[in-house]
Order: C-alpha cells, then structure tokens, then sequence
C-alpha cells in the first residue's frame, strides 16, 4: 500500500492511500475475470450404491440401509466385496476407522503426524473448540473422502462423533510443561482431560501397531512408526515416574515424629 498524501486536521489525521499493488487472494472464473469474496456452495459428490448381482442384474439398495451405506462410503464394491478402506475401517470402531482409512489413501499426509493426530479421533466435543492447529489435516482427509454424511453412530458431518480437533494440540502443550494455550481459550478443559486423552490415545496406538491392515507399505510403514512411537512414549512415562519419586524422597521429611525417644523414619 502506498501513501499518496497525508492530512492533519485539528486531532484528526487523514491519508489517501493507492491500494493499486497490494495483492490479495482472487478465484479466476471461465472468461478469465477474476473474482473477489465471491459466493461458494457446497455440492455433493454423486457415488454409485447399486449392486450388481453374478446374473448381471443390477440393484439399488434401500436408502440409508447398511448396504446402502457399505457402497455410499466406499466400503465394498459392486459385487459386495470389501474394499482396502473397508478392510481397514473393519479393524476399528465405528467412524474411527472410516477416518483412518481415509488418512491412509492421502499420500501427502505423513504417517508420523497422522499417529499424533489420532488422539483427535477420542477427544470428544470437550476439546472440540480447542486449538485445532495441524489436527485439522486428519478433517480434511475424512471430508474429502466422505464429504459432510451423517451415518449415525459412524460420521456426524463426515467425522466420527467423538472427534475433537483440539485434543492432539492440548496432549502436545501439556506434555511440554507448562500452562497449555488451551486452558485460556477452551473453556472447560483440565489436567485430568487432558490426561484421559492421553490414555485414549495410547489406547488407540496399540491398536493401531497390531491390527490385521492390508500388507502394503504405507500399512506397514504406519503400524512400524506407531510401534516406534508406543516404545518412546512408554520409555518416557517410565523415566518419569523415577523423576517424580526422586523428587517426592527429596522433599520427604527425615523425621516424621518423635515419640517415646524413638524417631520414626
């Protein structure tokens, strides 16, 4: 932005600007003009449910059935055989699985930080307005695979339901020491949330690193990183607790009372 000119007047202060070089975000549309805070929609991605039967006949379950379901979400084929998502999704529970399948086929989201995420998966709506941060990309992979569905009991919105996109972020800061960013801007949430999180979310890892998932290597790749992770953290709480018991025997009085001239240790 470029000052052009600049006028006092009594306690007022005025400038006229040129906003000609300041560049700003624009969708182009089919003539080749550009659009400004142009109006967007949201459309639904039109999926095939029907099935096609060994005789050649095609059938179209009943809406919003199981098997309308299976097919909707991509779950099976048209010959009713699961697919890869499916087989993973099955090895979960409800909308978890259908998530993790979904991270699973974007091959631009790393394994290591889809591990971290997943402790968004047990969040639950506590942690929902919390700091959502990176969590949000395991959201974005759902919603591109399922779109905004509501299954329920599986997906509200194209998430499953106790999906909280702040709980990987407030595990993380609590972790860190200190007053986690979340306490002051989530109303609600505490130490001992945060901690049931964490267990949710070791919970959940050990899952991860021996369930039956197809053999490919991204598979591979995240039940070995999930492994990896599970041995860390466990090393971690280990050490710990001996910090912790050093420093409470550190602290611990010699003489807890006197009684009769004995000391008692």
């Amino acid at each position: 932005v470029e000052v052009l000119e600049m006028v006092h007047s009594g306690r007022r202060l005025t400038l006229r600007c040129d906003f000609r070089r300041r560049e700003v975000d624009a969708l182009r549309d089919s003539e080749g003009r550009f659009l400004l805070n142009s109006p967007a929609r949201i459309s639904e991605e039109f999926t095939e449910t029907s099935y096609l039967l060994p005789d050649g006949k095609v059938i179209q379950p009943v809406l919003h059935s199981p098997a309308y379901a299976w097919r909707k979400l991509g779950l099976v084929d048209a010959q009713g055989n699961p697919t890869e998502r499916g087989r993973i999704a099955a090895q979960f529970q409800a909308g978890e699985g259908l998530m993790i399948a979904a991270a699973l086929e974007d091959s631009n989201y790393p394994v290591t930080l889809l591990l971290q995420h997943l402790a968004n998966l047990r969040g639950g709506l506590r942690f929902s307005n919390a700091l959502a941060g990176e969590g949000d990309l395991l959201s974005l992979a759902a919603r591109r695979c399922y779109g905004h569905l509501d299954f329920p009991g599986y997906l509200n919105v194209g998430l499953s339901t106790d999906y909280g996109e702040g709980t990987s972020a407030a595990i993380a800061a609590f972790e860190k020491g200190g007053k986690p960013r979340h306490e002051r801007e989530a109303e609600g949430i505490r130490r001992g949330d945060v901690e049931r999180a964490r267990l949710e979310w070791l919970s959940l890892l050990r899952h991860v690193a021996f369930a039956l998932l197809p053999e490919n290597l991204c598979n591979l790749e995240f039940q070995k990183k999930a492994k990896e992770l599970l041995q860390q953290l466990v090393t971690e709480n280990a050490l710990n607790r001996v910090l912790s018991l050093q420093e409470s025997l550190a602290v611990r009085p010699l003489f807890k009372a006197k009684r009769d001239n004995q000391l008692l240790v």
